[in-house]
């Protein structure tokens, strides 16, 4: 040290250097005037005026700007190491990066959000800031203030609005957003008060608090405003909202795929019948599927996500089957034959495809459509007789119309005869209309005096004016009427009246009966048949029926049909003839024939059918026929083979027909018969007489050949293999015909016959009529399938409700136990495990953990972790994965893999410490970790290596590792580690397992760096070159490391160590752990700091541990009187403080302001007689009478004070 001088007059104050005089005293004695120290110079302390910035999180750098804040600092060794100034938050030190007189920079340490920190630097020489309100730190939280939309699913883009979002966040880093405890993804950019987020997915519905974990691991706080509402699956709308089983339908809504994949679709239920998957269409927003069979009426429709959550039923779920469509309009609605006609309605084309057209039927008569749409189409009205009739539509699937919509065809009128009288063979035009309604190729008839005359079309449009040649008939008026082709009269108006003038002819005014069959005997009545027949030469009388002429003529082969012939009624026989009207007619022996008239006709009848019983069966069935004519004209000479109708197959009693032993019995009015081989369908009963005239088609002459039905499948659903018994009738329809067709079996679209090239042959296990047992074919599971039998008439079962069979996906029920560590052997249960195992050609069974698979494959290097594997449970050992929850699944034999469901998950723990004991101790304390799961994964081929993180120090086992020898024992709940060189504070412990997981940041999981600490300085008062002795602890913290730095104390601003560079080493007299010997350096009087460094680097605290270098004191001047030369003995203490160290000040007295030292070079050093610590002895100098200070020096340069006992006064 040197020395600072103000000097007045020959007067000198001095002060350490390094130190501010900052007063001086002065004294008035005997006239002279002294300056004297006013006492130690008072240190300038570090002063704060600003920080930036003024608020953030734990670890932002902050910036402090102000003065003096690094006094006492700078370089103490050889290498550069500097000592540095200590800056505090709320008491909380922080790291300093950079420092220097008026700025400090320091990285924020850990305090709560919301601290309102005071910052304050305590420089190197133990000073501290004041606590001002320009140094305070605002530590920020982030704040979530709102969340849009506030519902959602999972992948909704939600915008979360708040404050301080990235506070804490440095380049690259992104805060952590939470829904519930999901972590969600972010993205794309953020800011500060702004974030979006994609809702995480494996969430189910509920309302989740949303937090946002700033960089700095705070939490935002959860109020009502950070809340989301998961919604789950959302069915917003069908369309159409009607139709039938296999309808196509549309879904539309959100949330539909929520943990959806490609090939893992939701499930759609239309009330409790699934939709099969195959052939949909699948998004988040939309799925479209067939409708499943269902029972008429409104169901709703629901759609299960692949997390397991389902839509809520509301009234836009809503499907409606229908069973049938509608007609609800027909345009025009009245006509005539062939007038083109739109039909609108709903549900025309249900069933329908691009080949297959609904059915029309106009009063029984089909025709087909044209423009077909579900709600119109347009048809040609087919022939039919005047007046209303039913229009109805069938839709594809058989389904026809109900209702009375109806079509009226209109009957032809007259409005017009011109001319209106005249004789036999006038041309008549007769006006009207729908004349020719039915016509093709004809126009239809005039009917006058029931005589029927052709009509021509040479006057103008056919259906409104026509013309016909007026036959021979007797005069008088008559009413002309207009039979179209169709058959429909005009009615008699005022309007058609025609006047013939010309003689009567014979006229036939009644036969009787109208109707019979050939052989039919009939009565002709009227007048005239005798007519000329007494006249000489008359022609021969004649009856004609239709067209057959019967006379009385010897020659004529049916004369002998007559039975009598007067001039009012002839009796005759009808002759051989084809079902249908026919005129009868007389002509007299004038040539005179009767005329065609409406009372003048016989009908001869077709055979009719009034009955089959029964009417439906299968190939095989015996019928009987009832009904009449059957055996018409089978008493004619050359009679037609009479024959039986079965559809288009033709069964007559010739020796030449195959079919002929199928005729059991044939009367007039019963045929018994047995039904040929036929598809199924309902065909038309028809028998032809010996007329040739065959029974029309009519609703009682029809037999239905049923198809195979299939009542019940039972089991109705389970694996591939299943044996199931399938119930029905008609299954052996046909198969005891010659040449019949193979039966089989269809599940779904797979064909089981019991043909010997059929690869399936043996799954059928039996076959009768109402009863097959077959095992059931590979498929995949989630469908369900029509199960339909084929017989031998080639015909199969329909698609039925009662006929389906459903292939069940594997199913976990339960997962035990379902948490754990790779390696855990856990049980999982539920059914279908060997679905398909049985098969030929089997997929491997596996086990998913995850996205891990584990097979049962020879090649699978996972193989062994399969323990067992049955059709409901499979025992595994989880493999090697990271902590977090996973699902467990299953794939059996037929690839079809369990869903995932909540009771299938399996959650990997992390390891977890829950206790560090020692919680506190230095560098090299052993520590022991309490914990779980710290050797999870460890037993696995390839595992991670584990290690144990003290702070951000790993230790790992590896042999690389310099640390590895900390490492002490390593057990799975146990880790004794000696922990690493580091600076004081608490640090985070965490053991990171073989399965690459770390245990969490807890509470219980710290170790807490202690500072050495000094608890006593004895003495605490002395002088330089005192031994003082410093207790306390960590004082040798680090120094058993393997580069351990350099352990020192400092004394106020003097470090000592024990480096064999510090001139100062020998003052360290002894250093233990919990002690240290010290001899104090030189140093001006007053009170330091005492502190210890240990090799850790770490330095004691400023606390009550001081020592106080005190000044030379004077408590005895004798005598205190006297001359210049008296010999002084003063006496006192620390007079020789400081002389036993290198390059001590001079020590010397102060008579007044006559200073003596003992250097050489002082002109008074032979005053000095003798120096000792407490005893002085001096001869007094030249000095003017009066009393002075008589003060002492040391080698410290430390003087002591004037007191009254340390004067001494000159006598005059």
């Amino acid at each position: 040290m040197g020395t600072n001088k103000v000097g007045i007059g020959r007067t000198t104050a001095t002060a350490a250097r390094g130190r501010l005089v900052t007063g001086v005293s002065a004294a008035v004695l005997a006239g002279a005037l002294a300056i004297l120290p006013a006492g130690p110079a008072a240190a300038v302390g570090p002063t704060i005026s600003s920080v930036s910035p003024t608020s953030g999180a734990t670890g932002t750098p902050v910036t402090i700007v102000g003065s003096e804040l690094v006094n006492g600092c700078g370089p103490i060794t050889e290498d550069g190491t500097s000592r540095v100034p200590t800056v505090t938050f709320a008491g909380v030190p922080a790291t300093v990066t950079s420092s220097g007189p008026t700025s400090i920079s320091v990285t924020a340490p850990s305090n709560p959000p919301g601290t309102v920190a005071d910052i304050r630097v305590t420089d190197c020489n133990g000073a501290e800031s004041p606590v001002v309100a320009a140094a305070r730190f605002t530590y920020l939280r982030p704040t979530v203030t709102g969340v849009s939309p506030a519902t959602g699913n999972p992948g909704t883009f939600v915008t979360l609005s708040g404050t301080n979002f990235t506070v804490g966040c440095t380049a690259g880093a992104r805060p952590t957003v939470r829904f519930g405890s999901a972590e969600a993804e972010i993205p794309g950019s953020l800011s500060a008060s702004s974030i979006v987020v994609k809702a995480p997915a494996g969430v189910h519905p509920g309302v989740y608090d949303v937090t946002v974990v700033s960089c700095a691991g705070d939490t935002s706080a959860v109020t009502s405003a950070t809340r989301f509402t998961y919604t789950g699956p959302v069915v917003a709308g069908v369309s159409p909202a009607e139709g039938k089983a296999s309808t196509q339908v549309n879904i539309t809504g959100y949330g539909l795929g929520s943990g959806c994949t490609a090939t893992v679709h939701p499930v759609v239920r239309f009330g409790t019948e699934v939709a099969d998957p195959g052939g949909g269409s699948y998004s988040p927003a939309s799925i479209t599927v067939r409708a499943p069979a269902h029972a008429d009426g409104a169901v709703d429709i629901t759609v299960t996500d692949c997390q397991g959550d389902s839509s809520a039923i509301t009234s836009a779920d809503r499907f409606t089957y229908t069973r049938t469509p509608s007609v609800t309009a027909v345009t025009p609605s009245e006509g005539v034959i062939g007038a083109e006609l739109t039909v609108t309605g709903a549900r025309f084309t249900a069933g329908c495809t691009s080949s297959a057209l609904p059915r029309v039927s106009i009063g029984g008569t089909d025709v087909t459509p044209t423009d077909v749409s579900a709600t119109s189409l347009k048809v040609l009205a087919p022939p039919h007789s005047a007046g209303p009739v039913a229009v109805t539509v069938t839709d594809c699937d058989g389904d026809a119309s109900a209702g009375a919509t109806t079509y009226s065809y209109l009957a032809p009128t007259v409005t017009r005869v011109s001319p209106n009288a005249g004789n036999p063979g006038s041309q008549v035009t007769v006006n009207g209309t729908s004349f020719t309604s039915g016509c093709v190729t004809g126009l239809g008839v005039a009917i006058i005096d029931d005589v029927e005359v052709p009509l021509s079309d040479g006057v103008g449009p056919s259906d409104v004016a026509l013309q016909f040649t007026v036959p021979k008939i007797g005069g008088g008026t008559y009413d002309v009427q207009i039979r179209n082709c169709q058959g429909d009269v005009s009615p008699v108006v005022a309007a058609d009246r025609f006047t013939v003038t010309a003689p009567p002819l014979p006229k036939v005014k009644r036969v009787a009966p109208n109707k019979g069959y050939t052989g039919t005997q009939i009565e002709i009545s009227g007048s005239g048949f005798l007519g000329g027949c007494g006249e000489p030469f008359p022609y021969p009388k004649a009856v004609f029926i239709g067209d057959r002429e019967i006379t009385t003529e010897p020659v004529d082969p049916n004369r002998d049909r007559i039975v009598s012939f007067t001039d009012t009624k002839v009796v005759v026989r009808v002759p051989l003839h084809s079902a249908g009207t026919v005129d009868v007619r007389v002509r007299n022996c004038s040539f005179d024939t009767s005329p065609i008239a409406t009372a003048a006709r016989f009908t001869y009848l077709a055979p009719k059918v009034s009955k089959v019983a029964p009417s439906k069966g299968y190939t095989g069935t015996q019928i009987e026929i009832t009904g009449t004519g059957f055996l018409s004209g089978c008493g004619e000479p050359f009679p037609f083979p009479k024959s039986v109708f079965i559809g288009d197959t033709e069964i007559t009693t010739e020796p030449v027909d195959p079919n002929r032993d199928r005729i059991v019995s044939f009367t007039d009015t019963k045929v018994v018969v047995r039904v040929p081989r036929r598809s199924a369908g309902t065909v038309d009963v028809r028998v032809r007489n010996c007329s040739f005239d065959t029974s029309p088609i009519a609703t009682a002459a029809k037999f239905t050949y049923l198809a195979p039905k299939v009542t019940k499948v039972s089991p109705d659903k389970g694996y591939t293999g299943t044996q199931i018994e399938i119930t029905g009738t008609g299954f052996l329809s046909g198969c005891g015909e010659p040449f019949p067709f193979p039966k089989a079996v269809s599940i779904g679209d797979t064909e089981i016959t019991l043909e010997p090239f059929d690869p399936n042959r043996d799954r059928i296990v039996s076959f009768t009529d109402t009863k097959v047992v077959v095992k059931a074919p590979p498929k995949s599971a989630g469908s369900t399938v029509d199960v339909r039998v084929r017989n031998c008439s080639f015909d199969t079962s329909p698609i039925a409700t009662a006929a389906k069979f459903t292939y069940l996906a594997p199913k976990v029920t339960k997962v035990s136990p379902d948490k754990g560590y790779t390696g855990t052997q856990i049980e999982i249960s539920g059914s279908g495990f060997l679905g398909g195992c049985g098969e030929q050609f089997p997929f491997p069974k596996s086990v998913f953990i995850g996205d891990t698979e584990i097979t049962t494959e020879s090649v699978d290097p996972n193989r062994d972790r399969i323990v067992s594997f049955t059709d409901t449970k499979v025992v595994v050992k989880v493999p090697l994965r990271s902590a977090g929850t996973v699902d467990v699944r299953v794939r059996n034999c037929n690839f079809d893999t369990t869903p995932v469901v909540s009771a299938d998950q399996f959650t990997y723990l992390a390891p977890k410490v829950t206790n560090v004991s020692p919680d506190k101790g230095y560098t090299g304390t052993q520590i022991e970790i309490t914990g779980t799961g710290f050797l999870s994964g460890c037993g696995e081929q390839f595992p991670f290596p584990k290690s144990v993180f003290i702070g951000d120090t790993e230790i790992t086992t590896e042999p690389v590792d310099p640390n590895r020898d900390r490492i002490v024992s390593f057990t799975d709940t146990k880790v004794v580690v000696r922990v690493p060189l580091r600076s004081v504070g608490a640090v985070d412990v965490r053991v990171r397992n073989c399965s690459f997981d770390t245990s969490p940041i807890a509470t219980a999981a710290k170790f807490t760096y202690l500072a050495p600490k000094v608890t006593k300085v004895s003495p605490d008062k002395g002088y330089t070159g005192t031994q003082i002795e410093i207790t306390g602890t960590g004082f040798l913290g680090g120094c058993g490391e393997q580069y351990p730095f350099p352990k020192s104390v400092f004394i106020g601003d003097t470090e000592i160590t024990t480096e064999p560079v510090d001139p100062n080493r020998d003052r360290i007299v002894s250093f233990t752990d919990t002690k240290v010997v010290v001899r104090v350096p030189l140093r001006s009087a007053g009170t330091v700091d005492v502190r210890v460094r240990n090799c850790n680097f770490d330095t004691t605290p400023v606390v009550a541990a001081k020592f106080t270098y005190l000044a030379p004191k004077v408590t005895k001047v004798s005598p205190d009187k006297g001359y210049t030369g008296t010999q002084i003995e003063i006496t006192g203490t620390g007079f020789l403080g400081g002389c036993g160290e290198p390059f001590p000040f001079p020590k010397s007295v102060f008579i007044g302001d006559t200073e003596i030292t003992t250097e050489p070079v002082d002109p008074n050093r032979d005053r000095i007689v003798s120096f000792t610590d407490t005893k002085v002895v001096v001869k007094a100098p030249p000095h003017a009478p009066g009393t002075y200070n008589l003060r002492v020096r040391n080698c410290s340069f430390d003087t002591s004070a004037a007191a009254s006992a340390s004067t001494f006064k000159y006598l005059g």
